[in-house]
């Protein structure tokens, strides 16, 4: 019932788009370039108007739909400036070399463009869900094994995995001296841990947390909440938190029992996807999403692996100045990863 509801919304939105375009396009003879332009961005806007008003209405009168229903600014542009470029051009196409007569390039062209801009829009709620928080504490011990194994996970994945563990590696070793306090929130195993460094792991995973310990990537565990870890105040030389935050509802609180943690002077270092509309991960994540989620059927990826939070480097700049840490330094890795570096203020 939902699903049929929710087709006959984009249905009405394309119908009302396309008599927008034919109407506007028509009042404005003889047709230019110009008039074209401005009847397709009329008709985009009411198709995406149309379309997000009713989606937006569906969810309200239906509960549980499990979508957002209004993308963002930078959503709608990098879905609709494409389209409408190539909605011109087919216009031009059709007007030009083919003789289409106007009435039904109008009618065509009106079509693609409000059919594109529903597709755009049901694509963009797809990539940005609202999904409840995975049950981490409930994944199997071995869940993040094998995942730089070409031959167990595929070439890419297991280039993706093996590139970010030895990126996150080779941060440390810079800040890591002989002696110092590590703390690693939200660490699974501790997979990047290769070097077998003395690493505190703190996670609200028993099993994976003994599965890092067994194989040496953890020296001590603690079973814990990451708001609220009950380590010793002013205690960590570095703290390591990578590719957790997009995880936690409240990423605020844990930069806060982080800032508690650490030492003055003490060093953080933050990891997340970068995960904006124009970025490669966004793209290939929510493609691996649809694919294991929805055709394999695996509950994991069709809840997004629990991405609740999508950071954007100047997203992630201000949470960690809001949290009274700063930033040393940030850059993407692989145009896929944000990794940041940020110190706690000298008492």
């Amino acid at each position: 019932m939902k699903a049929l509801l929710t087709i006959s919304a984009h249905l009405v939105a394309v119908l009302a788009a396309a008599g927008v375009f034919a109407f506007s396009l028509q009042a404005s003879q003889p047709v230019s370039y110009t008039s074209l332009a401005i009847a397709m961005l009329v008709s985009c806007s009411a198709a995406a108007v149309v379309c997000v008003g009713l989606t937006a209405l569906l969810i309200k009168l239906l509960p549980g739909q499990g979508c957002a229903p209004v993308p963002s600014i930078s959503g709608l542009a990098a879905t609709h400036i494409p389209l409408t470029a190539l909605t011109f051009g087919l216009s031009a196409l059709l007007v030009g070399p083919l003789e289409t007569p106007t009435s039904s390039a109008t009618w065509l062209c009106g079509l693609f463009l409000a059919a594109g801009s529903c597709l755009a829009l049901r694509v963009w709620v797809f990539l940005t869900p609202v999904v409840e928080q995975v049950e981490y504490e409930v994944l199997p011990g071995d869940f993040y094994e094998n995942t730089t194994e070409a031959e167990e996970v595929g070439g890419f994945r297991a280039w993706y995995h093996g590139g970010r563990y030895s990126e996150l590696l080779a941060c440390v070793s810079r800040f890591y001296k002989p002696g110092d306090r590590v703390y690693d929130f939200g660490c699974g195993g501790a997979e990047w841990n290769r070097a077998h460094l003395p690493v505190v792991g703190v996670d609200v995973n028993r099993s994976l947390l003994e599965a890092g310990k067994a194989k040496g990537q953890l020296s001590e565990i603690v079973v814990s909440e990451l708001h609220s870890t009950g380590l010793p105040e002013c205690s960590a030389d570095l703290i390591i938190i990578s590719e957790v935050i997009e995880h936690i509802a409240d990423p605020s609180a844990v930069l806060k029992e982080i800032r508690r943690c650490l030492k003055p002077g003490g060093t953080l270092i933050l990891t997340v996807p970068w995960d904006t509309p124009f970025s490669p991960f966004f793209w290939l994540f929510n493609v691996q999403c649809f694919y294991r989620g929805y055709l394999l059927g695996e509950p994991y990826y069709r809840q997004r692996c629990g991405h609740i939070n999508h950071f954007s480097g100047r997203s992630l700049r201000r949470l960690l100045v809001q949290s009274s840490l700063g930033v040393l330094s940030l850059y993407r890795f692989r145009g896929f990863l944000l990794y940041s570096f940020s110190q706690k203020p000298p008492s």
